[in-house]
């Protein structure tokens, strides 16, 4: 795929994707409400006539990618019955090649109708057989897949456990699409998530990490799936929380969204947005930022939200804005920050440093009482490779540039310097502060630099305030 592209505001090209999972039909019924039902303590809801049919499962995602200008090949199962027949119109009608849909008549097309009454959805009725497919079936979906893998992009297996894909039929794709070189990602269910290994990544949700990991860590959640599928990523979605993602290392992404009316269908935006920004280069922190803002506004609407070319427009130049207004207190090279010391002569500069890996009150005091001794306050953040260093291979928690972007939030914050050493003594004896700080647990002649600055203090420790 070449080099990584960082996140720009230029044409994403079009894509061909290939679906594979459990398909599904969304029924929508709309009603008023404004009473009890004598016979039952149920709400009785008068029909207003306002009916409607939407691709679900994986061809959600279908309908997501294909309305962002993908080539889409699907592959599912459907019944022999009129649902089914209602989802190859809706394919037809969003322009999703719907020829590798099998039509098997021992299956039931799976419905899921929801019932709304004043934009609350107060019930959903299933209809579904939930039975593995057998492996003549899964061979010919194979054969299938064999003859176009050379032609798409990259793959995605949207497994809603519903039976398509059989933990045959998932190593077979996985297998098929690792010789051709392309990138299978995976929007995960059930208890076999074995039948996942060796794919590029994985994106179930925090219940399903949990359940499958028996673990409740999130971090720890993360390492165990990427470890024992042997997955380049692992993704834990967290609703309206944000994701979580661990690649070379941990980062969690908060959601964006200050209003959540229905989280349906967010997690077929996540791996569909993932999967395009992935196919066009982005790299792997770009491509779960833009997909968190496009969560975010599925999860602000009712329904299963189809995102547009304009959304996904809007999202990239929202986050390039936000990165330009923040041009003016990024990280800074030492160079940089011996400029600014030359350039601010009059100015009282004061130095701290630290790792900072869990921001607490404490550090947030004691940064406070930094600054109001001086004009500039410079932080030397310990680099991921310094933190291991220093407290070994799990930490940081944060990756650096996190840690650093939360630093910089602080209005009592000016300025970030990384450092790769274990001690700041290059940087301090570079930049000559007029004040060098640590924590009040220090001692001067223990604080790294008292040698160099003459003004050296150890300001009054926050007590039962720390990590």
């Amino acid at each position: 795929m070449g080099k990584e592209r960082q996140i720009d505001n230029s044409k994403l090209e079009k894509k061909h994707i290939l679906i594979i999972g459990d398909i599904m039909l969304d029924y929508y019924l709309w009603g008023n409400c404004s009473r009890i039902s004598p016979e039952a303590p149920t709400l009785v809801v008068e029909e207003t006539g306002m009916t409607s049919y939407s691709l679900g499962g994986c061809g959600n995602v279908a309908s997501n990618l294909s309305n962002l200008n993908c080539e889409i090949s699907l592959f599912s199962m459907i019944g022999d019955d009129e649902d089914g027949l209602i989802v190859k119109n809706l394919c037809k009608n969003i322009g999703i090649d719907s020829s590798f849909l099998i039509k098997e008549k021992k299956r039931k097309t799976t419905k899921k109708t929801r019932i709304f009454a004043s934009n609350q959805n107060i019930l959903r009725i299933d209809k579904e057989d939930v039975f593995f497919i057998d492996d003549n079936i899964a061979n010919k979906i194979i054969n299938k897949i064999e003859k176009i893998i050379s032609k798409v992009d990259i793959v995605i297996i949207s497994d809603y456990n519903k039976g398509c894909i059989s933990h045959k039929l998932s190593q077979d794709i996985i297998n098929i699409s690792n010789k051709n070189n392309k990138k299978v990602l995976i929007d995960p269910k059930g208890n076999d998530f074995l039948k996942y290994k060796n794919a590029f990544l994985v994106t179930p949700n925090k219940s399903e990490a949990e359940t499958w990991s028996k673990l409740s860590d999130i971090k720890k959640m993360a390492i165990k799936i990427k470890k024992e599928l042997n997955l380049k990523y692992s993704i834990i979605t967290l609703s309206k929380d944000g994701i979580a993602y661990l690649g070379d290392d941990f980062n969690i992404i908060k959601a964006k969204s200050k209003e959540v009316f229905d989280v349906s269908g967010a997690g077929d935006i996540v791996i569909a947005t993932i999967s395009l920004m992935i196919a066009n280069g982005f790299n792997m922190k770009d491509a779960i930022n833009i997909a968190n803002h496009s969560a975010s506004i599925a999860i602000s609407k009712i329904g299963n939200y189809v995102l547009s070319l304009d959304d996904l427009q809007n999202i990239i130049k929202n986050i390039i804005q936000d990165t330009k207004q923040q041009a003016g207190k990024l990280i800074k090279s030492v160079d940089e920050i011996v400029q600014i010391r030359k350039q601010d002569k009059n100015k009282k500069i004061i130095f701290t440093n630290g790792c900072f890996d869990l921001l607490h009150i404490g550090h947030c005091r004691f940064l406070k009482q930094a600054k109001e001794l001086g004009d500039i306050l410079i932080i030397g953040l310990n680099s991921d490779k310094s933190v291991q260093k220093l407290k070994g291979k799990d930490r940081p928690i944060i990756n650096e540039d996190d840690r650093a972007e939360v630093l910089l939030s602080l209005k009592y914050v000016d300025y970030v310097v990384l450092f790769d050493e274990t001690n700041p003594y290059n940087i301090i004896k570079a930049i000559k502060p007029d004040i060098l700080l640590k924590g009040g647990d220090y001692k001067i002649k223990e604080i790294i630099g008292h040698d160099i600055v003459k003004d050296t203090r150890s300001l009054k420790y926050v007590k039962n305030k720390s990590t």
